[in-house]
């Protein structure tokens, strides 16, 4: 029995030794497409003769990035003998180079790699496929990473054998839009497969809150006061009368030269301003009565724009008095592309928590009456711009909230201006997410973070997961204990890139939010407990270091204007303010305590 369960397992070994070899072959004969020194001098870069600008593009962000990274220089040809090829171009094209790479019809944002022997072919559709495809490859089998527009990794490679690549994608979204500075960029745009509304090939011809850029009250408002909302029995310029026969036939007429002028844009809003304040008319009771909603003369006007505009989709926005749905009497067309803002609070939290019922009930009521949904999310607090806002945890799990509802585009609005807290990081986070939002955001941020602050990454991490466990979920406060904890952490963070001027700036910078933070915590604790709190005089001295931190921050990083409490002010009149305050706070508790 030994004998031959010895002779069997040789026999095993041997069948196993020889269908290893019959692979190998099978494989030298097929051929495997690899990039190195060596195969430099037989491969190509393959593209249309009557290639368009975009696969020109493509072809050429290929070569370029495939240099920094491999060191070797690839021909960009029309035609080539060489035996390597990486096609670029349409499916039709690929196919008519390469028979045996088969690749399916493509939406117009899908994009395909697949390798076939010893070709490679980057396919996609008509409008940034291509670019996708190249973009895609060089971050996921390269290893090429743009963090943000001045931060990219590029490994060093000698020699980048691939494996066997069969890919296809389509982004489920359709608006792809991330409101931070760093996606205002066009390399990252496209790196990262955004689509926007209204920058690189906007997806909108007009966005947001344009009633008044159709007919602004300073044309019309003197002479034709009913073209405007009647609030408290007095017609004011707070939002147009959408009842009103006269504003439909000029807003019609607008949006039709609109449209006939810049045909490329496939989406056109009509969107109420921002405010809290609805038409009272007559004529605008009677449609509220009917519909069941405030919002109801926006909505049954813009359905009928939509229906006469059938070739379009026509946009309003779902906020303030129209975030209630119709509930009757309505049939919404289903080119009429509702934008739900999501429900702003002024702390982090979950979407599925009983939080934001108001927003779960609203939302499935406009899920009931159509599929054409986008999202407006709101990312940060606008009450203050430049504060800790530890929600980079609950961006996954909110934006799946969303997608689980159907929706199809998601807008993130968050800081448009420069040196928001993790603005860089967020930006990356939310610009993966909305192409995948399957994706491993712990792993992204550990990814981010390594990049980009280096050696500080193991403690900014530490930073995050702390403040994420602390300040998440109800209106929790931070308090003086904390912004200690947090600072201890900041500065084990700076000394860990003391001697790096890069890695130091982009850390201090994120210190910046937390000084800021902390001055409102030292603020609000020595005005709610003063006597506990002018008890340590180090409280005082500690503030007054977070206070001219945040300023020597400020200076630095050019930023001249502060928001807070929603308001928008110089920052020295904030720095003056809060000193004051802090100064009359401890007057005052000094003469109790004589």
């Amino acid at each position: 029995m030994n004998i031959v369960n010895v002779r069997s397992c040789h026999m095993k070994k041997f069948l196993f030794l020889l269908l290893f070899v019959q692979c190998a072959i099978s494989n030298l004969a097929i051929g495997q497409f690899v990039l190195d020194q060596s195969s430099a001098g037989n491969t190509s870069i393959l593209i249309d003769v009557k290639s368009n600008p975009t696969i020109q593009r493509a072809a050429t962000e290929l070569q370029k990035y495939i240099k920094k990274s491999i060191g070797i220089t690839l021909p960009i040809e029309t035609k080539t003998k060489n035996s390597n090829r990486i096609i670029i171009g349409s499916p039709a094209y690929i196919q008519s180079v390469n028979q045996a790479i088969k690749v399916p019809q493509l939406d117009y944002d899908s994009y395909v790699i697949i390798t076939n022997g010893n070709d490679l072919a980057l396919a996609g559709g008509v409008r940034n496929g291509p670019l996708y495809a190249v973009y895609t490859f060089l971050d996921e089998y390269v290893g090429l990473k743009l963090l943000a527009p001045d931060a990219m990794v590029i490994p060093k490679i000698k020699r980048l054998p691939l494996p066997a690549i069969n890919l296809v994608e389509t982004p489920s979204l359709i608006l792809r839009d991330v409101v931070y500075r760093p996606a205002i960029d066009t390399l990252y745009g496209y790196w990262h497969k955004l689509a926007y509304a209204t920058y690189l090939q906007p997806l909108y011809g007009n966005f947001a809150h344009t009633g008044f850029q159709i007919m602004p009250p300073s044309q019309y408002f003197k002479d034709h006061p009913e073209y405007y909302s009647l609030v408290n029995g007095k017609r004011q310029p707070y939002q147009l009368d959408y009842s009103n026969k006269d504003v439909q036939r000029i807003v019609t007429g607008w949006l039709n030269a609109q449209i006939l002028a810049k045909p490329q844009y496939q989406y056109w809003t009509l969107g109420i301003e921002d405010n809290k304040f609805y038409c009272q008319c007559p004529d605008c009771k009677r449609i509220i009565d009917s519909t069941g909603t405030p919002g109801g003369p926006v909505i049954v006007f813009a359905n009928y724009l939509a229906k006469f505009f059938w070739k379009k989709n026509i946009s309003t926005l779902a906020y303030s008095f129209v975030s209630p749905p119709p509930t009757q009497n309505i049939k919404l067309n289903s080119n009429l592309n509702i934008i739900y803002c999501a429900k702003a609070k002024n702390f982090p939290g979950l979407y599925t928590s009983n939080t934001y019922a108001e927003m779960e009930n609203e939302l499935s009521g406009w899920e009931r009456l159509t599929k054409n949904i986008f999202i407006w999310d709101y990312v940060i607090d606008f009450g203050a711009l430049e504060s800790v806002f530890a929600n980079l945890k609950n961006l996954k799990p909110n934006l799946n909230y969303f997608i689980r509802k159907g929706i199809k585009g998601y807008y993130a609005q968050g800081n448009y201006f420069p040196k928001g807290e993790f603005a860089e990081l967020r930006t990356y986070l939310l610009a993966k997410l909305v192409v995948h939002p399957d994706l491993d955001d712990n792993k992204l941020i550990d990814e981010f973070l390594n990049g980009f602050y280096g050696p500080a990454a193991p403690t900014l991490k530490k930073y995050i997961q702390l403040t994420s466990s602390q300040l998440s979920g109800a209106p929790n406060m931070m308090t003086i204990d904390m912004a200690k904890n947090y600072t201890a952490l900041f500065d084990e963070a700076e000394k860990s890139v003391m001697h790096d001027t890069l890695y130091l700036k982009r850390v201090q910078k994120e210190k910046m939010c937390l000084d800021y933070s902390a001055v409102q915590c030292y603020l609000r604790t020595a005005k709610e407990k003063p006597d506990i709190f002018f008890k340590n005089n180090d409280n005082v001295t500690t503030y007054r270091k977070h206070l001219e931190d945040f300023l020597n921050s400020l200076v630095k990083f050019s930023i001249v204007r502060l928001v807070f409490a929603q308001n928008s002010a110089p920052m020295y009149q904030y720095y003056t303010q809060w000193k004051n305050q802090m100064d009359t706070l401890q007057i005052i508790n000094l003469k109790k305590r004589k």
